[in-house]
C-alpha cells in the first residue's frame, strides 16, 4: 500500500529569529515513526549548526508529522 508523509516545523530562537522547512514522501514501502523523528532531528541540527547557531540557543520547535496511507 501506497503511503506518505509531510513533516513541517519551524524552529525559533532565543534573539527572536526563526526558520522553517517542509518536507514529503511518498513511497510504496512504509518508513517507522520514529525513522520520522530521526531525519528531522538530524535536519535540525544540521541546519542549527549551519546558520552559526547551537541546540542551546533555541527557545522553541513547532512540529507537525502529517503520517497515512494514500487511499
Amino acid at each position: 500500500m501506497d503511503y506518505n508523509t509531510e513533516n513541517l516545523y519551524e524552529v525559533f530562537f532565543k534573539d527572536g529569529s526563526s526558520f522553517k522547512s517542509k518536507g514529503d514522501v511518498s513511497s510504496i514501502r512504509k518508513s517507522t515513526v520514529k525513522k520520522e523523528f530521526d531525519w528531522v532531528s538530524f535536519h535540525i541540527e544540521k541546519e542549527v549548526k549551519s546558520q552559526g547557531k547551537e541546540l542551546a540557543d533555541i527557545e522553541k520547535i513547532q512540529y507537525i508529522l502529517t503520517y497515512n496511507d494514500k487511499k
